[in-house]
């Protein structure tokens, strides 16, 4: 939560279009992966063409993807909210271009359409200025902890561990 409300005033506070690119793309980068479970690694190959929108166990309408991994691809059910960022990243782009994106275009992509490789710095930088670096064990958190970080406030929402385990391609040992 605190890192949810600092975001908002990191991203207004860029200085120029370069600093605001960059303040955009992460922070929509810690909501979706803060709000899907998916790992680093499937952020990177996730493509226009993989979002897209399904019915959840309750017969809603919300965001799915397709994501591919080392587990193979599955089908991810995003939280409710997944929609309002993924439409943020696509309408900048939009703007960007001046037309819409390639279908195949990463969804995390640089100016030039090429996938962004890590976001671990400006990770660390705003976990570091709103004071959340560290976890209660005293490690430094990184970006997959954002998937721990979305199996837990699931868990403790009462999901299924099963479906849990579906959605975020793991074992339910593994949770």
């Amino acid at each position: 939560n605190t890192l949810y409300k600092y975001l908002r005033t990191y991203v207004k506070g860029s200085q120029d279009k370069r600093r605001y690119r960059e303040r955009l793309y992460l922070q929509q980068f810690i909501l979706v992966l803060g709000n899907t479970g998916i790992r680093v690694g499937e952020s990177r190959k996730l493509r226009w063409m993989d979002v897209y929108t399904s019915k959840n166990v309750m017969g809603e309408e919300v965001v799915s993807f397709t994501v591919r991994g080392k587990t193979g691809e599955r089908e991810v059910i995003c939280n409710p909210g997944v929609e309002t960022y993924i439409k943020r990243l696509w309408d900048h782009r939009m703007e960007e271009l001046g037309k819409p994106p390639e279908k195949t275009e990463p969804v995390f992509c640089n100016q030039d359409g090429k996938p962004t490789h890590s976001y671990k710095k400006g990770f660390r930088r705003v976990l570091d200025e709103c004071g959340v670096l560290y976890g209660p064990d005293g490690k430094v958190r990184v970006p997959y902890s954002l998937r721990h970080t979305y199996i837990t406030m699931r868990l403790t929402e009462g999901v299924s561990i099963y479906q849990l385990s579906v959605n975020t391609g793991t074992s339910v040992e593994m949770i």
